[in-house]
């Protein structure tokens, strides 16, 4: 019913109705989803409120053992409410490797990387993303993994500096991996509705990399 109101969520009064995964209905895309913006959170609060930062951080682990333990998609579970507008068209597998790489990020515990490496090739490691989207997880894991190996010159990771390189290139005008459509304005144009959300995380990934390359002496 939200794709049908065109206002600001304070007017609106349409039904919303709230549904949960559990361990009978699993949704490990959406727990691990979860997870991720936990860990995530906790980096932001890890100066000015320790405290707070480690209950986000535990949160993020308690909610990522369920989202790996219960693995299964939300979309299975919640067909009904959730198809044909979020259903999950990518599986969890993706969510599952960006959750763990958040957690890794946020605590440095090498059970997440041991995780990455024991589980990366079979949830999406060796897949090239070319979109980045609330469903896709791909390209956005590969660029995070891939300051690990420029900062750190990590084997492991040297995998996922290759596949971000290869989304970064699949966006340039003249490179032999482009893929990309632009408006005979310059304006990037990806996905036939909603552009700008896909357009919004693009951006937001190049920036990120940009940043990531500056940091490490503009290496590519």
């Amino acid at each position: 019913m939200d794709h049908r109101c065109w206002e600001r969520p304070e007017d609106m009064d349409t039904p919303r109705n709230v549904y949960k995964v559990s361990a009978q209905n699993p949704g490990s895309d959406v727990a691990a989803e979860t997870a991720a913006a936990l860990a995530a959170s906790s980096l932001v609060f890890k100066d000015s409120d320790p405290t707070y930062s480690s209950q986000l951080l535990q949160a993020a682990i308690n909610v990522f053992n369920f989202a790996d333990r219960y693995r299964g998609s939300y979309s299975d579970s919640l067909n009904s409410v959730v198809c044909p507008f979020y259903c999950s068209y990518s599986g969890y597998h993706d969510e599952l490797l960006w959750g763990a790489s958040w957690i890794y990020k946020a605590s440095g515990i090498n059970s997440y990387m041991e995780f990455i490496q024991s589980n990366g090739h079979i949830l999406g490691a060796d897949d090239d993303g070319y979109t980045f989207s609330w469903d896709d997880k791909r390209p956005g894991t590969k660029i995070l993994l891939s300051k690990e190996f420029l900062e750190k010159n990590s084997e492991e990771f040297q995998l996922y500096k290759a596949h971000a390189d290869n989304y970064i290139c699949s966006l340039i005008p003249g490179t032999p991996g482009f893929q990309a459509q632009y408006t005979s304005g310059g304006v990037l144009y990806k996905g036939s509705e909603s552009n700008l959300q896909y357009v919004t995380t693009t951006t937001f990934l190049l920036l990120t990399y940009a940043k990531y390359l500056n940091s490490n002496g503009g290496a590519y």
